[in-house]
C-alpha cells in the first residue's frame, strides 16, 4: 500500500532503442492501475505516466484509449528536459496536499539527455529494460554507470534493477546468463520476473487497450491469460521492491 500523501517514482531508461522499454512502461502502469482497483488488496495509489519519448508512444495510446481504459490512471506527454523538474516537483506538491498516493511512472527517451538524467535523479527506482543480446548489455551498462553518477550526486544510492523483455520463458540462453553475470558484477540484480514475448504485449499497445479489457472481450483465451499474469506479477514485484525500501528507509 502506497501512504497518504507518499509519492513513488519509477523511472524506465535505456539508451537503447527497441528494447521494449515503453512496453514495460505500460505494463507495469496498467498492472499497478488494476491492481489499485480491483484487487482485495487494493494499493490505494493513484498512477501517472510521465511520458518523456520525443516520440510520445503513451501519449498516442492514451489518445486512443477510452476513459475506461484509464480509470485510476493519468498519462502527461510532452515531458522534456525544459519542465520534467517543475512536473515532478509539482506533483509531489500535489500529494502534499491532496493527501492521496501516487505512482509515477516516467517513460525516458534515453541515457544520454538531461531529462532522464533528471529522471534517475528523482526516482526511487530505475528500471533498465534489456533483452539477451551483446548489444542490448553494453548500452545498459551506459545506464547503469549514469545510474551511479546519478547516486553520487544525490548523495546516496539509486536502487536500479534490470528486467527482461521478451524473454524466452522456458530457458535462459548462454547470452542472457553471460548478461546476468555483467550485470552481477555491477551490482545491479534482475527482477525475478521475465517478461516473455507474448502477442499480447503488442496487441494491447495496438490496441489502445489493456490486457484486463481485452480479456474480458475474449474471456478464455489463454494467451491473454497467461500475458496479464505475467504483467501483474512483474507490476507487484516492482511494487513490493521499491515500497519495502520506502518502508526500510
Amino acid at each position: 500500500m502506497v501512504n497518504e500523501g507518499q509519492m513513488i517514482v519509477i523511472s524506465l531508461v535505456n539508451s537503447k532503442g527497441g528494447v521494449g522499454k515503453t512496453t514495460a512502461a505500460l505494463l507495469l502502469a496498467t498492472g499497478l492501475s488494476e491492481a489499485a482497483t480491483r484487487h482485495q488488496q487494493p494499493l490505494r495509489a493513484h498512477v501517472t505516466v510521465l511520458d518523456a519519448d520525443p516520440n510520445q508512444p503513451i501519449q498516442e495510446w492514451a489518445d486512443t484509449a477510452g476513459p475506461s481504459v484509464l480509470a485510476n490512471m493519468t498519462v502527461r506527454g510532452g515531458v522534456n528536459e525544459n519542465n520534467i523538474a517543475e512536473i515532478i516537483n509539482g506533483l509531489a506538491s500535489e500529494e502534499e496536499t491532496t493527501g492521496r498516493g501516487q505512482i509515477v511512472i516516467v517513460d525516458t527517451q534515453g541515457a544520454g539527455n538531461v531529462a532522464s538524467s533528471y529522471a534517475i535523479m528523482a526516482s526511487d527506482l530505475v528500471l533498465v529494460p534489456v533483452q539477451a543480446s551483446l548489444l542490448d548489455g553494453r548500452e545498459a551498462a551506459k545506464t547503469i554507470d549514469l545510474v551511479a553518477e546519478m547516486s553520487e550526486k544525490r548523495g546516496g544510492q539509486i536502487p536500479c534493477y534490470a528486467v527482461w523483455q521478451r524473454a524466452n520463458a522456458a530457458i535462459e540462453t548462454r547470452s542472457a546468463k553471460n548478461l546476468r553475470e555483467q550485470f552481477a558484477r555491477l551490482g545491479v540484480p534482475f527482477l525475478e520476473t521475465k517478461l516473455v514475448d507474448r502477442e499480447p504485449f503488442r496487441t494491447f499497445y495496438l490496441e489502445a487497450d489493456t490486457l484486463l479489457h481485452l480479456l474480458e472481450l475474449n474471456p478464455g483465451d489463454q494467451s491473454i491469460i497467461k500475458a496479464r499474469e505475467n504483467a501483474l506479477q512483474f507490476a507487484y514485484e516492482v511494487f513490493e521492491i521499491v515500497v519495502g525500501r520506502k518502508a526500510a528507509a
